[in-house]
């Protein structure tokens, strides 16, 4: 059995696609074959909105060609080693917030476009109360933009530090 980690994709096609190179003819049967045989393996996954990034997965032997690139270690190896552990939970934190940064940021572009909406102005021009609200919702919106790209920032380069002292302790 193999293992990789689960990195938040948010429907089971997506996951499959990482994680098996199927392609070309009868890919779509191949696909939902590999998309079964891995909720078999790993039932939390009928749930994908409550499984944590991060979480180990078994992925199934099948005649699917697998990316092995996305494969990680079998827990146990994670375990003896606590140094490859925090390496590929620090990788999994890394994923969460960008992730995290992207929701925030097409929020913040999603309120933005609201302001500028014709429609929304043109209530606007009938409405004081609206008219004088909306520059600040757009301020905001703009203020909530630079502070995601700065604790972004500031997490990856935090992050990317841990991983650059555990590296030193020869995981």
């Amino acid at each position: 059995m193999r293992f990789a980690s689960f990195k938040g994709e948010k429907t089971i096609n997506d996951l499959v696609s990482r994680l098996f190179n199927i392609k070309g003819p009868g890919s779509s049967a191949a696909q939902k074959q590999a998309a079964s045989s891995l909720i078999a393996a790993n039932p939390q996954l009928k749930d994908l909105a409550a499984v944590p990034v991060g979480t180990v997965l078994s992925v199934p032997d099948l005649p699917h060609p697998v990316n092995l690139a996305e494969l990680t270690p079998p827990p146990a190896v994670l375990l003896s080693q606590p140094g490859a552990l925090a390496l590929d939970r620090l990788g999994a934190l890394r994923q969460t917030v960008a992730a995290v940064a992207a929701t925030g940021t097409s929020d913040a572009n999603a309120t933005i476009a609201l302001v500028q909406n014709p429609d929304v102005q043109a209530a606007a021009a009938q409405n004081p109360a609206l008219a004088q609200l909306l520059p600040q919702i757009a301020q905001q919106a703009q203020a909530d933009l630079q502070e995601i790209q700065t604790e972004q920032a500031l997490y990856d380069q935090a992050i990317a530090q841990m991983q650059q002292i555990l590296a030193k302790f020869g995981t």
